[in-house]
């Protein structure tokens, strides 16, 4: 078999043997693959080994200048396997430490057997106690048949220990279905004084919340978009407290229900866990947009032999929800920001789904949970649902249902099937040939969420600040701008979206009632700040958001196209400073080369005009500020080519030029 005939077999395999998600809801899509990811290190202010069940290689020792040194400040540090790409990168730093640091990344290993290639995917994490200068690239435990996804590190000054949560899937090999797998948690001891493991690294891993079903069963419960905050306070009365919080999307014989925010928590190092409780609570007015409103009214009710139906629900539940973030802050307050996409009000109809940033907090180590203080009007008809978090108890309402608070509208909707009275709506994006949201002049799958990031602020009543960040395409032309929001009737030709994606950041000082930078007037735009003002023509996404713990600067890094201007070919990644009380400082270009996804080696989306591009390029970006205030980026990049068996990029071009056009999708 020639190099050229083997890239179609390697393509068609790594995603024949991918797992569905709703990452976005109503999107059943693919979890693909592509690239490397690289780290770096900048000033902030400038001028100012094998656990339990574990698979694949064990340990490699990425070496002083990572696989290759990558000019100034970037190098690539994921070295256990030359040809197999990460993604879905994440990062954390020790808080009292800087020199220890814990990364993470979905790590897609490809065995060949002559001309078949198999593919895991367990999470992959970094270790490094040099601060960042050497790496070592090893496996967690691997549960699911296929892996895991979705890596997020931490570090638990209490217990001295590293900690990481990650997902883990059960699929056969090329299995058009799988069992949806669970949220898992792995632990690894520290040296003595919080130093590096003197000798090797032991994950021990347990499951702290399980999904339930197929992509075919009556209902499925399907556990996504994990992530872990640590309380590293010693001054917290919750000083050592480990949460977790995750998206638990339901379906009903296929048909997306609802995606609630989950939270589970351990006081004892990760040893015990509490029963999952939503936490996202309901809202009369931000959340009455319901795609089951009744939840009863069933083809198979709850006395059915399928039993698929739930049972009464909440009129105003805030369910269908995606992308949560917890952060601790100071005083020991847990903070979740998710992003929702119930807000009727802020839709262009006939489409829908256009998200919002929504905040919910607990001060007592997460037995309850609170956003804006209950009314009767706000609680008027409020119905506890089963595994229902407690509401904070105040005068008058002993067990209120929780109201999250409301942050700021996004233009986001991936709505391109409701009907209009000429046509289906037209979305804020591009869609994509596997139906996902995209960028202009490009194939992989994009989404708007953000992270949520707190730092001090010695005028704020609290101590400190809340930070919010996310991107969208606000300022493209889409719908709600120059776009109408629904189609014109045939033969007139489709409308399709414009993007200029910009990341957006707000702020509160009084622990999340009122931000500066998110809506005024309740509609999306007039109150939001720009982390790049000074941008007018190119994509910046995939935001991730940390802080200066002596300044309180806030420091964002994202992917950016800015690189290339309004070419729509390449990428970098960019870090902005944002000080408290200024406006954001010039963005620092911190890649040395550029990223080309429409020249990829992995996920062809092979259209006419974009039969190499990448469709996908993972989820997310990482970014921590150590106690120096150095800034440690990690981002999938994609500037080399891998070596055999995989063809070069140059011999996969002729390939495809040979290629007959394909029918349109």
């Amino acid at each position: 078999m020639t190099r050229i005939r083997l890239t179609a077999v390697i393509a068609c395999a790594l995603v024949g043997s991918q797992w569905s998600t709703f990452a976005i809801p109503h999107q059943a899509g693919r979890l693909h693959l592509e690239a490397r990811l690289f780290s770096q290190i900048v000033p902030t202010d400038p001028g100012a080994g094998a656990g339990p069940g574990q698979q694949g290689r064990g340990f490699t020792n990425c070496g002083a200048f990572g696989e290759a040194g990558r000019g100034i400040y970037d190098k690539d540090f994921s070295c256990d396997d030359p040809i197999a790409p990460d993604n879905e990168t994440a990062i954390a730093v020790h808080p009292t430490n800087p020199n220890l640091l814990l990364a993470g990344s979905n790590d897609y290993q490809i065995e060949f057997k002559g001309s078949t290639a198999i593919l895991q995917v367990p999470s992959g994490f970094f270790f490094s106690s040099d601060g960042g200068a050497t790496w070592i690239d090893g496996e967690l435990p691997l549960r699911g048949s296929l892996g895991g996804g979705d890596p997020a590190p931490a570090f638990d000054l209490k217990h001295n220990q590293m900690v990481f949560t990650s997902l883990s899937f059960v699929c056969g090999q090329f299995a058009p279905i799988c069992t949806r797998g669970n949220v898992m948690f792995a632990s690894s001891p520290l040296g003595l004084n919080a130093t590096a493991p003197s000798g090797t690294i032991v994950w021990r891993d347990t499951i702290v919340a399980s999904g339930s079903g197929s992509d075919v069963s009556a209902q499925q419960y399907f556990l996504d978009k994990e992530w872990i905050a640590v309380d590293n306070h010693p001054s917290s009365p919750h000083f050592g407290n480990i949460y977790i919080v995750y998206q638990q999307y339901r379906s009903e014989s296929g048909s997306y229900d609802e995606s609630p925010t989950m939270f589970v928590k351990s006081e004892d190092g990760g040893r015990t866990w509490t029963q999952p409780v939503e936490i996202s609570g309901r809202h009369p007015v931000y959340c009455t947009f319901q795609d089951d409103a009744d939840d009863t009214a069933t083809a198979n009710g709850p006395s059915s032999p399928p039993g698929n139906a739930e049972g009464p629900e909440d009129p105003f539940a805030c369910d269908q929800d995606g992308f949560s973030y917890p952060v601790v802050a100071s005083d020991g307050t847990l903070y979740v920001q998710f992003d929702n996409e119930q807000n009727l009000a802020a839709f262009e109809l006939p489409q829908r789904y256009d998200s919002q940033v929504m905040l919910v907090k607990s001060r007592d180590g997460g037995d309850t949970f609170e956003g804006e203080p209950p009314t009767s009007a706000n609680q008027s008809g409020c119905v506890h649902v089963s595994s229902q978090a407690a509401g904070t108890a105040r005068p008058g309402f002993s067990n209120p249902c929780i109201i999250p608070i409301h942050i700021v509208n996004k233009e986001d909707s991936y709505d391109y099937f409701s009907a209009g009275s000429t046509g289906p709506a037209v979305p804020d994006y591009p869609i994509n040939v596997t139906g996902r949201t995209t960028l202009t002049g490009h194939q992989f799958r994009v989404n708007s969420a953000g992270t949520i990031a707190v730092g001090p602020n010695t005028s704020a009543s609290a101590g400190y600040r809340l930070w919010t960040v996310f991107a969208d395409n606000l300022n493209g032309i889409r719908p709600g701008r120059e776009l109408p929001a629904v189609q014109p009737a045939p033969p007139a030709a489709q409308l399709v979206s414009i993007t200029n994606t910009d990341v957006f950041y707000a702020y509160s000082d009084d622990g999340g009632s009122t931000w500066v930078g998110g809506d005024t007037g309740g509609v999306s735009g007039p109150g939001r700040l720009l982390v790049n003002p000074a941008d007018i023509d190119a994509d910046q996404w995939f935001p991730w958001a940390d802080t200066n713990k002596t300044t309180g600067t806030l420091v964002v890094g994202y992917m950016d196209a800015d690189v290339d201007g309004p070419l729509r070919d390449g990428y970098g990644f960019s870090n902005v400073n944002v000080p408290v009380g200024a406006s954001p400082l010039a963005p620092i270009l911190v890649n040395s080369a550029i990223s080309h996804p429409n020249n990829s080696l992995f996920f062809l989306a092979g259209v006419p005009g974009c039969r190499t591009c990448a469709t996908f390029i993972g989820d997310y970006n990482g970014l921590v500020v150590d106690r120096n205030g150095q800034v440690h980026s990690t981002w999938t990049d994609m500037r080399r080519s891998a070596p055999t068996p995989f063809p070069s990029r140059a011999v996969q071009d002729a390939f495809y030029s040979r290629q007959p056009t394909p029918p349109a999708p």
